[in-house]
């Protein structure tokens, strides 16, 4: 069968359903992959989608008794508590999992004590005691790492990038030991982790070593190697390669300084210390040459519960003949991992066999302790993480995946030795990173129980709840706020006012005569800024609209606004509650009479109307105007008039737009409204003629009446362009920062200059500015940077980079800011502006001051031009050849 066989409580194994059957059922097959996993092995992690959402459980029970919690639990009794994936994070969950795991460091985070003036928020140490806490305390499902990673100076954007367990615990534990500096726990990380070695050269004629003591955090071992068409079979077989020496022979002999020449000699590391924590990277991550891609090597690499790396210590007291003895063991134990041979008794995954820790232990005191397995399941451009982790306390296995914490059984960790055991499905989940802890019967620490807590745990335990109460208070209360939107809405109202909606949140039992208030005194403001008379209280209301801007009803009466809440306008019928509401200010002359009304009991289009100014040759910006259906072209026509304040609103010409940029000419008064738009949406765009009177205007109605086409109109013609132009918005640095940018700049050689005169394009109007001055990059700009894998091995601090080569990993882009594209041909600048001022839907340009030129008094363009040396030359030569010649 493929599914995973699990652990029972003996409680359960036991029990009988009412029916008969076994009291236990496993849930859905898992098609042969490991838990937590995702199915889609081609797909990189998922975030999780909610921080609340509940751990699911290994088993289901075929009949409702609750009294039976199949939940696992630590050894307070405590339910595992899972930790959020914020995008791509899973390699820190699994890391910090771990960590909190391993009781000397878990306890060594508890009873370090935040004395220092920086603040909390920004302590990583200090996080990581509150991340720790709660994940001992807390009632969650799973908590969030945003603290945690904010405090690692990440931004929001680095949650994306997914990089390389590893190298973050390295990073990390750089960061405490910067942190911990001065402190009891200033030599933690080394006591914990650090292991020493010597990088030796040996002369095979005299004797004679070349030694250099190094210390390490963790062992990188090779999975396969180099040129081998076979991996290792086992973690033994993989560390006895990592310490066997090299032979130095033939042109690489060793200059030996005893012997005053070149001779054989061996070079390699020798291991003389493990650590108490012993970290193990298996290095699956590679290039291949043949191909030029970098590649997972998925080949099946064991390792035991029980680690005896005695044999693999040097130890420089002893005699050669014990050494040759030591030597001869590795060997062996190369041999019989390269055979397939477990070195260590009862597999993995299982509880701690301590008659065979005994008896490994006479060997020497290296004897380790399997208690986490790292696993990366997916390939060289991505995966996901989770990991394998045992309680050292309860000698009890889990899996730690997000969100998700489960019983784990042998059979499961075992499968992540790798190969193609259970499937093709299982070839690219395997093991990454382990760790061992050292058997020390009398001195291996125990978990510090929930009732134990030093005092200050205690204290900061009640502070960081009456935090965390106050934030869900203030969670609550922002998510039963309404999102506001406002927009600015009438033919006095400035375009930049318009376009610039006003956003603001407001509690759900607020009336509208509230939003009113915050509303006049926001765009009253906003008017006085920009210079324009804001509109009275009385020459102003609210229409609720929808997201498009289709009016649905106004507010008017101060009494309906007054007892009206703003809960009561939400739509109904939702599965989700809407959160979002959205009004128009609207806004009228003073000297108009009465807004036109929003019915409610009839159907109503929004139109946004542009008027079409005749005289100045421009379409202006729409605004929104309420008609009903049943409106015949007159009612229109005379609700316009009465809004722009004209008499003369029966000659007003109406032109719709269509879909496909077609436009038709409403002009058949009688015809009501909405028989134009049987086919259309509530939304409609109109162009009309009114709010510019004159003669012109005048003219092109007539004109338009005698012939009877619309397309030949002057009218039509302004549409069309407006429709069919190109608009640009450019906004140029100020004459004053040019001005100081280029007294900034530092020139490595003098230049010189040459004015070279351009005569004015012809077909286009003069350009009132015309000399222009190139515009010089500073010689201090900072280009973008790549993040670097090799500019980051001395890094103490924790960036959201990975320098691991082997490792899937998108590294940020670090950039002090985008480069200006420098122009070198000022002629396409000169043709580019000419053509920009002749666009006449552009504004004008003849009051704004450009940095790039000046004034001047003719009709041509004086041009600066830099010339090369060879340039110059080629010019004289140029200039003495026609001497010659005349």
């Amino acid at each position: 069968s493929s599914l995973p066989f699990r652990r029972l409580p003996e409680a359960v194994a036991g029990m009988v359903t009412p029916n008969g059957d076994q009291g236990v059922q496993f849930g859905p097959q898992e098609k042969g992959g490991l838990p937590g996993g995702d199915w889609n092995m081609s797909q990189a992690c998922q975030p999780s989608t909610s921080a609340n959402s509940s751990t699911i459980a290994p088993l289901a029970l075929t009949y409702p008794d609750t009294s039976n919690d199949l939940t696992p639990r630590d050894e307070n009794e405590h339910k595992y508590v899972g930790l959020v994936n914020q995008a791509m994070t899973c390699y820190l969950n699994s890391l910090l999992q771990t960590l909190y795991m391993t009781p000397e460091f878990r306890n060594a985070i508890y009873e370090w004590e935040h004395t220092s003036n920086r603040s909390e928020i920004q302590s990583i140490p200090c996080q990581l005691q509150k991340l720790f806490l709660l994940l001992q305390t807390s009632d969650a499902d799973s908590l969030e790492t945003k603290e945690l990673t904010a405090a690692f100076g990440w931004s929001s954007n680095e949650a994306y990038d997914q990089h390389d367990v590893q190298e973050l615990c390295r990073l990390m534990f750089d960061a405490l030991e910067v942190r911990w500096k001065g402190s009891k726990h200033e030599k933690l990380i080394e006591q914990l982790y650090r292991g020493t070695m010597e990088d030796f050269v040996a002369c095979l004629s005299c004797g004679r070593e070349s030694v250099k003591p190094d210390v390490f955090l963790d062992l990188p071992l090779a999975v396969k190697p180099f040129g081998a068409t076979e991996a290792f079979k086992s973690v033994e077989e993989a560390l006895g390669a990592f310490v066997q020496p090299e032979l130095l022979d033939g042109a690489n002999q060793y200059m030996c300084e005893t012997c005053k020449s070149k001779q054989n000699a061996h070079k390699g590391l020798r291991i003389t210390s493990f650590p108490y924590l012993l970290t193990i990277q298996l290095k699956r991550f590679d290039f291949d040459y043949t191909t030029f891609n970098r590649i997972k090597l998925n080949d099946r690499v064991s390792f035991p519960d029980l680690l005896d790396l005695n044999p693999f210590v040097h130890k420089t007291e002893e005699k050669k003949e014990k050494k040759d003895e030591i030597d001869s063991s590795c060997e062996t134990r190369m041999e019989e991992g390269s055979n397939g041979v477990d070195n260590a008794k009862g597999g993995v995954g299982h509880r701690l066999d301590v008659a065979e820790a005994d008896r490994l232990l006479e060997n020497g005191p290296f004897v380790y302790e399997l208690f986490s397995v790292m696993v990366h399941q997916g390939n060289a451009a991505g995966g996901h993480y989770f990991a394998y982790i045992k309680n050292m306390d309860e000698s009890e296995w889990y899996c730690f995946n997000d969100t998700r914490v489960e019983m784990a059984t042998p059979l499961e960790v075992e499968k992540s030795f790798g190969g193609m055991q259970g499937g093709w499905t299982n070839s690219n989940t395997n093991a990454y990173m382990l760790m061992y802890r050292q058997v020390r019967p009398d001195n291996n620490a125990k978990f510090i129980r929930t009732a134990n807590l030093p005092r200050h745990i205690v204290d900061l335990k009640k502070k960081w709840k009456e935090q965390e109460e106050a934030k869900e208070v203030k969670r609550k209360y922002e998510e039963s706020l309404l999102k506001i939107t406002v927009f600015a809405n009438g033919v006095l109202v400035p375009h930049e006012i318009s376009a610039a909606p006003f956003e603001m949140s407001l509690p759900r039992e607020n009336t509208v005569e509230a939003l009113a208030t915050e509303v006049v005194k926001h765009f009253a403001a906003v008017f006085k800024e920009k210079g324009v008379e804001a509109p009275s209280k009385k020459n102003g209301r609210l229409i609720q609209c929808s997201y498009g801007k289709h009016m649905k009803a106004e507010f008017v009466s101060p009494a309906d606004m007054k007892k009206k809440k703003l809960c009561s306008l939400l739509p109904t019928g939702h599965m989700i509650s809407p959160k979002s509401l959205y009004f128009i200010y609207d806004t009228k002359h003073a000297s108009q009479p009465c807004f036109t009304a929003v019915h409610t009991d009839r159907k109503m289009f929004t139109c946004n109307i542009h008027l079409v100014k005749i005289k100045e040759r421009i379409v202006e910006p729409y605004f929104l105007f309420p008609i009903a259906e049943t409106d015949t072209i007159t009612r229109v026509c005379e609700l316009l008039g009465s809004y722009l304040c004209e008499k003369d609103f029966k000659d007003y010409r109406i032109v719709v737009e269509r879909a496909g940029d077609k436009f038709d000419h409403l002009g058949i008064p009688a015809k009501q409204f909405g028989e134009f738009f049987r086919q259309e949406a509530d939304t409609c765009i109109m162009y009309v003629d009114g709010g510019s009177p004159g003669d012109e205007t005048n003219k092109d109605r007539k004109f338009m009446k005698e012939i009877n086409q619309v397309e030949n109109s002057l009218m039509f013609k302004i549409i069309d362009r407006h429709k069919h132009s190109q608009k640009m918005r450019i906004e140029l640095p100020s004459k004053e920062d040019l001005s100081e940018h280029n007294n900034s700049m530092v020139m490595e050689e003098e230049t010189e200059t040459e004015t070279v005169s351009i005569p004015a394009m012809e077909n286009t109007p003069p350009m009132e500015v015309i000399e222009e001055r190139m515009y010089l990059p500073s010689v201090d700009s900072t280009p973008s940077v790549v993040s670097s894998t090799e500019d980051m091995d001395d890094d103490c601090g924790l960036s959201g980079e990975s320098v691991c080569n082997n490792t899937p990993q998108m590294s940020p882009v670090v950039s002090e800011g985008e480069e200006w594209e420098t122009h070198n041909n000022l002629e396409e600048q000169q043709l580019l502006f000419a053509k920009i001022t002749s666009l006449s839907e552009c504004a004008v340009l003849e009051n704004v001051p450009h940095p790039y030129v000046e004034e001047a008094l003719s009709t041509t363009s004086s041009k600066t031009v830099v010339k090369s040396e060879g340039e110059k030359n080629g010019e004289k030569e140029k200039e003495k050849e026609k001497t010659g010649d005349s």
